[in-house]
């Protein structure tokens, strides 16, 4: 539940921040299409981090995070469509997948 609640945090967090002021026009994937990093924080864990993503021309979302605390990287993969709606899975080693 836990690796849910911080990957809707950062993916949620990340294309908001990515797509605002658009003028009330439609989106599209290509208003997405590059590469995404930053930190996130989850206050109800007292958990930070580092998200690494890329989203691809074809709506392919792959990347990577780390959480301060724990040892290793996740790998993050998945999909986005036009209106920005991330779908993707965090690989975690050692943890069971998370969608």
């Amino acid at each position: 539940m836990r690796k849910i609640a911080i990957l809707a945090f950062v993916l949620s967090g990340l294309f908001v921040a990515g797509c605002g002021g658009n003028g009330g026009s439609s989106t599209s994937i290509e208003d997405f299409v590059g590469i995404w990093t930053g930190t996130w924080e989850a206050p109800d864990f007292s958990t930070t981090g580092t998200v690494n993503l890329t989203v691809g021309s074809d709506g392919t979302v792959t990347g990577s995070s780390t959480t301060d605390g724990f040892t290793g990287t996740g790998t993050i993969t998945g999909t986005i469509d036009d209106d920005g709606a991330v779908t993707a899975t965090l690989d975690w080693p050692g943890i069971p997948q998370t969608t």
